[in-house]
């Protein structure tokens, strides 16, 4: 909206003259000020004064100043304007924090006295658009709608009221029309002539009906009635395509010379503000990459469906569906093929749905569809919610083209059934959220129902995260040691086992935190912390005869493994601690070290280099190819008890250990066989060449002190 400046008046009564008419500006939609020459204001009417508090009102106090008046910025421009008698359209920039920012069309007109000397300025805000971060509100009418007032009729001579007629008619920068008792139009200003697309001349003698079709209706004008006016009315205009323009329009009357009442129309064009409107709603509620509703109109939508569920018991259901490996697809053909993939799905997802369904993107790769209405009967309603997912599942299994690429995509759907749901929208989607990652569990590319047990299991895990956490610095992880020994039965090493002393849980079973440490990244610092006591535990038995030959075996675990600055840990905690790192054994499993064969090797070689010793832990079970074994610096084969426990009645196993036990002697490896927990299995092993063994038949793990006792224990009856 440009402002109104009536040049007319201001260069013919200077500043005095000015404040003396202020109330011509009163109830103007444009913000007007006036300022003396040491920059005071002098005047503002109500917009401007609106202007200053929505400004406040829309920084929410976050900024460095509260109003425009505040700003250091506009005193300084303000202060020059003055200087120099400014009179031209500016765009300005005035900044209230780092992320917020108004961007103003300034109005400056210099008051000029008699003697010509600049005596103040009238200050006008126009068309303006203001930026908060990433907000955007898209013109200023919209700040200033509710301040549209009727024009007054000033309580003075003919001569003034028509002298300021013509002033708004030639300086109004937004359309003004005036139409006579007869529904004619009698006078347009150039920002008319723009609006309505055609000139005045063709305009003037023309219906009312030419320009507003609201009038069709009306005998007589309705505005025709000096105790009526109309302020910021919305209405419908037409162009001279007779195409629709919204137009915010504002009524007043005023009588001529001949005492005959005129209307004075006044509007602007929001056509524009309409769009902004969208795009801030599309924004606010929809998912700029897909176009689907986002997680804010998903909880609205959520809301209504347990609403109408409970209103009409009809089960409904959450799908909460996210897709099988998308992190692959993003991280190898980079995020534009990842995200061709999502919208293809967002298509497909829509394709599946009935009609009053809502399928959302609730973040990165994971969807969210609302079922509703789908039955009284629950076991009608699953049933119903799972051919759904099943369709969904295989529209997304169809081969998706992205670009030059062919690509089959999985997904994993977790269900939840509401009906009179007792607890909240949140709930429930997180009910789904966990049936989706029982899905998971079970293998990918499959549904799963919530399971309130499954719940339960999780708030337990997460429980378990708090307390590893306060294990870690609280020294409540210990290490066990196993015995391992030579076909002579006589110790020639142990394996560090981790275990957690909890102070109320007791002994937790490692198959129980170690999956979740691998999961939330403890299993970095928790590896180091097992190093760093291994190393300690050697050092302390290196000056004992009975221990300084005994080889400690320590567990990495793949990302433990994989950490760049790995090698250089090791060498840190070798170097602390002095010890002989041939006393060092490192055990990696078959999959960590096949799962980057190139990379294993190379940090392999430079920690053997130091004189650390290598185990290949839980031999065959992996998928690996043999050909690589050969390259790799191993010193043993640990052969996994999964093929010892039924080793003496197993053929299959039988063989499989054979085979092994031959392959690392062609190789020049050594065997170590885990498990061992009969005297058959022993014979058997020794039998077919393994000379060193672990197990209970020799001894459970147990703790350091026990460790040293039988250890003694055993020395002293060999020496008998």
């Amino acid at each position: 909206m440009l402002p109104f400046t009536p040049q007319a008046v201001m260069l013919d009564n200077g500043l005095e003259g000015l404040l003396g008419s202020a109330g011509a500006y009163e109830h103007i939609e444009s913000a007007v000020a006036i300022f003396d020459t040491q920059g005071n204001l002098r005047y503002g009417n109500a917009a401007f004064k609106y202007f200053n508090r929505a400004v406040r009102d829309s920084v929410e106090n976050l900024g460095r100043h509260e109003t425009l008046l505040d700003c250091p910025e506009f005193r300084t421009w303000l202060q020059v304007a003055v200087a120099a008698g400014q009179a031209e359209k500016l765009r300005q920039t005035f900044y209230y924090a780092p992320l917020i920012k108004i961007e103003l069309t300034l109005h400056a007109r210099p008051a000029i006295t008699s003697g010509g000397e600049p005596r103040g300025i009238l200050l006008t805000l126009g068309e303006e658009s203001i930026e908060f971060g990433r907000r955007h509100v898209a013109r200023a009418q919209d700040t200033f709608r509710t301040l549209s007032r009727r024009i007054e009729v000033l309580d003075r001579d003919k001569r003034t009221n028509d002298k300021l007629l013509r002033v708004l008619l030639r300086e109004a920068p937004f359309a003004m029309v005036l139409f006579n008792e007869k529904r004619q139009i009698v006078q347009v200003n150039r920002a008319a002539e723009l609006l309505f697309g055609t000139s005045s001349v063709k305009m003037i003698g023309q219906s009312c009906e030419r320009i507003l079709p609201c009038y069709q209706q009306c005998g007589t004008c309705p505005a025709l009635d000096l105790h009526r006016r109309i302020d910021a009315e919305e209405i419908n205009g037409l162009d001279n395509k007779q195409k629709t323009i919204p137009l915010l329009r504002s009524v007043s009357t005023v009588r001529d010379d001949n005492s005959e009442t005129l209307v004075i129309e006044a509007f602007i064009d929001l056509t524009e503000r309409q769009k902004a409107e969208q795009v801030i709603h599309n924004l606010a509620f929809y998912d700029p990459l897909t176009n689907l509703p986002n997680r804010r109109l998903l909880m609205d939508r959520l809301h209504q469906a347990m609403a109408s569920s409970a209103r009409n018991n009809h089960y409904g259901a959450v799908l909460f569906l996210d897709l099988d490996n998308f992190k692959v697809l993003n991280d190898t053909q980079g995020h534009d093929v990842g995200d061709l993939l999502l919208i293809e799905i967002s298509k497909r997802l829509q394709a599946c749905m009935r009609e009053g369904d809502t399928v959302a993107r609730f973040g990165g790769d994971e969807f969210v569809l609302v079922l509703e209405g789908l039955s009284t009967e629950q076991a009608e309603a699953a049933a119903l919610a799972e051919m759904i997912a099943e369709k969904i599942r295989d529209a997304i299994y169809q081969p998706s083209h992205l670009k030059e690429l062919e690509h089959h995509c999985f997904a994993s759907i977790g269900i939840n059934l509401f009906i009179d749901h007792p607890g909240s929208a949140e709930e429930l989607l997180k009910q789904a959220d966990v049936a989706m990652y029982q899905a998971k569990q079970a293998g990918r590319n499959t549904t799963r129902f919530f399971d309130p047990a499954m719940q339960a299991a999780l708030e337990t895990r997460s429980e378990m995260d708090k307390a590893l956490r306060v294990a870690l610095m609280k020294q409540q992880l210990v290490l066990h040691y196993q015995v391992q020994v030579d076909t002579a039965l006589h110790p020639i090493g142990a394996e560090a086992l981790l275990r957690w002393q909890h102070p109320v849980m007791g002994m937790v079973p490692p198959a129980q935190f170690i999956p979740l440490a691998e999961e939330n990244g403890l299993i970095l610092p928790i590896g180091l912390w097992v190093l760093e006591a291994a190393c300690t535990q050697i050092k302390l038995w290196q000056n004992d005869p009975l221990f300084r030959e005994l080889n400690i075996a320590v567990n990495v675990s793949m990302r433990q493994f994989r950490q760049e600055e790995f090698v250089s840990q090791v060498r840190e905690v070798l170097d602390k601690s002095g010890i002989d790192p041939k006393r060092l054994k490192l055990e990696l499993t078959e999959s960590l070290i096949l799962n980057n064969v190139d990379d294993s090797i190379s940090k392999m070689l430079q920690l053997k280099a130091m004189g650390v010793d290598f185990s290949m832990d839980d031999f065959g079970t992996g998928y690996s190819s043999l050909s690589y074994l050969k390259r790799l610096p191993l010193d043993q084969i640990k052969i996994d008890q999964s093929f010892v426990r039924d080793i003496s009645t197993d053929a299959s196993d039988a063989a499989i250990v054979h085979t092994i036990i031959v392959m690392a002697a062609t190789l020049g490896l050594k065997v170590i066989a885990e498990g061992v927990e009969t005297e058959a299995q022993r014979k058997f092993l020794e039998l077919h060449g393994c000379m060193a063994f672990q197990g209970h038949l020799f001894s459970e793990a147990i703790p350091v002190g026990q460790f040293e006792a039988l250890m003694r224990l055993g020395a002293a009856t060999n020496s008998k």
